[in-house]
């Protein structure tokens, strides 16, 4: 997955004698796991560092079952090292037998109490064996063939599709280096034999021959009326388009990143491209803002986000956006944080610069890694983490932010969450039941993949525009939910998105009623057995005569669910 550290690290392999072993050792240097495993069962017999390569492929592909194996042979020949028990035991977990791995965990912690992931492995343990009951909440379904062999991550909702970001792995930029796998078959022979297997190689990797894959922003377009999200998620083949240029550069990679479609601010997590080798090369990822040249297919105005009394010595990415742009939610290695990456929040003040940033404590952060934050409705949450109970490696949770506060956060359990590390998710901006998610789970075309989520266990509620007269979107309108006496439930006023939402109750008579100055709309739902439950439901103002305003107290206090009468 996309590390917020980016540590570019890639091996120049100079081998002189050709042997399945010595291929196999160059493509595992070189992250081509896969066809690292293909050579090493070539071989007649490993040596002990191939077989702990062998071992490390199978876990990398999410391969368990001979990942656990290879441990346990590992194991086995070397009973002292720990590091091989705890694989062998995280691998028996990964497969499901929970039970097994418990006691697995027990005896390594007998012998290693130093080791702090072993009390999060068993209390994630005991959560799994009382979640392994629990009625499913969502189905998940991969987006097909639009992901590829590298990493395709960070989907977000935008117009009539998702913007992605992918990494590249035929690379049209000149002037790269590329990772030398020549000496592999240079001693060849003839000819023939050298081009045979120099094609059979680079046929093989899931990566390309660039050092560094570079990442781009690319478009994906959906058409949501040939999907179908029930207890299956169905869409037809030509449901999800084909990937569409939407910004690249050749001087650095456009990592995750959010978007304010009401504003045209766009924030990217931002790391250089190399174009030469450069051992031991590291850069922290920084965040920058931008907006849109679609003509020329590149980011303009490339401006770094400066955070007051925030050290950009360390990474910072991963950014999210509030529904008015105002907050800033991101990521950060920041040495004063509670440990790993750590998900941070700042304000803008009245000058429209942004604030000083504030740890979101405890109640999400941990000693390990809190990635990729998502905030909806501005009242919930999400983010990943390898530091709290859980099935795999980086996890899905979600809190409740109620009175500006955030609640304990919860497990998206399976299939959401897996055996693998699941994060980057993005949840349709009015269907609620329709979300995105990035992992690495086993069953993907490449390194990551794009899933659709279909949440399944949602309570009632209704959703949609307030459009103006010309069909845009219309801020400051008050909208009001009435139950079928006339009496009011709840009231917002509309932000520049647009958006009203209210929570309902099942088989209940609602009206739902909009007004600016001058203008008015009204709607009567029903949420019976014919109610749509997630389709959208725009109020349309239309010209009337309105009459607005609040009514107050003896002390100017806002009186709510007041009784008005209006006499001629």
């Amino acid at each position: 997955m996309r590390k917020l550290i980016a540590t570019f690290l890639a091996s120049i392999i100079g081998i002189a004698i050709y042997s399945q072993v010595e291929i196999g050792n160059a493509l595992f240097d070189n992250f081509e796991y896969k066809s690292a495993i293909k050579y090493y069962a070539l071989a007649d017999s490993l040596p002990k560092e191939a077989e702990e390569k062998l071992a490390y492929s199978f876990l990398f592909i999410k391969d368990y079952h001979s990942a656990e194996k290879q441990f346990n042979i590992l194991q086995n020949t070397d009973p002292e090292n720990l590091e091989y028990s705890y694989l062998h035991a995280l691998c028996v977990k990964n497969k499901g037998e929970f039970k097994k791995s418990v006691a697995l965990f027990r005896a390594i912690r007998k012998l290693d109490s130093t080791n702090q992931l072993i009390p999060l492995q068993l209390s994630s343990l005991d959560s799994l064996l009382s979640w392994d009951s629990l009625e499913k909440e969502a189905v998940v379904k991969s987006i097909g063939s639009t992901n590829s062999s590298l990493a395709d991550y960070s989907p977000k909702f935008y117009n009539e599709g998702i913007l992605i970001s992918t990494e590249l792995k035929h690379d049209t930029l000149r002037k790269r280096k590329a990772i030398d796998f020549y000496s592999l078959y240079e001693s060849m022979s003839s000819e023939e034999e050298k081009l045979k297997l120099k094609n059979e190689i680079l046929e093989s990797l899931d990566y390309g021959v660039s050092i560094s894959p570079r990442s781009i922003l690319v478009y994906v377009p959906i058409n949501e009326k040939k999907l179908s999200l029930n207890d299956e998620i169905i869409f037809e083949e030509d449901a999800i388009g084909q990937p569409i240029l939407v910004a690249e550069s050749k001087n650095f990679n456009i990592g995750t990143f959010d978007s304010h479609l009401e504003s045209g601010a766009f924030f990217y997590t931002r790391t250089p491209v190399i174009k030469r080798w450069q051992p031991n090369f590291q850069k922290h990822p920084l965040l920058y803002s931008a907006t849109f040249d679609r003509s020329k297919h590149k980011l303009k105005k490339n401006r770094i986000v400066k955070l007051k009394r925030f050290s950009r010595n360390y990474g910072i990415g991963e950014p999210c956006l509030s529904s008015d742009g105002n907050t800033l939610y991101f990521t950060s290695d920041h040495p004063k944080g509670l440990g790993g990456s750590d998900v941070y929040k700042v304000k803008k003040n009245k000058k429209g610069k942004w604030g000083k940033p504030e740890n979101l404590g405890e109640t999400i952060n941990t000693p390990m890694d809190e990635l990729n934050p998502f905030l909806y409705n501005d009242n919930r949450l999400y983010f990943s983490s390898n530091g709290r109970n859980g099935y795999g490696g980086l996890d899905l949770f979600i809190s409740e932010i109620v009175d500006d506060t955030l609640q304990k956060p919860i497990n998206l359990k399976s299939p959401i969450n897996s055996e693998a590390d699941e994060f980057g998710i993005s949840i349709h901006p009015i269907n609620e039941s329709f979300g995105m998610i990035t992992s690495n789970r086993a069953d993907g075309f490449g390194d990551d993949d794009v899933y659709i989520v279909h949440f399944t266990n949602l309570e009632p509620y209704v959703k949609g525009f307030v459009l103006a007269e010309d069909g845009s979107k219309q801020d400051h309108a008050i909208v009001r939910l009435l139950d079928s006496l006339n009496r009011e439930i709840a009231q917002l006023e509309t932000t520049s998105s647009g958006i009203y939402r209210f929570d309902l109750d099942k088989n209940t008579k609602y009206e739902l009623k909009a007004s600016i100055v001058g203008y008015a709309a009204e709607k009567t739902i029903e949420t019976n057995g014919d109610w749509p439950g997630n389709e959208r439901q725009d109020l349309n103002l239309i010209p009337a005569i309105t009459i607005q305003g609040y009514v107050s107290d003896e002390n100017g206090l806002k009186v709510p669910s007041a009784k008005m009468e209006l006499f001629n």
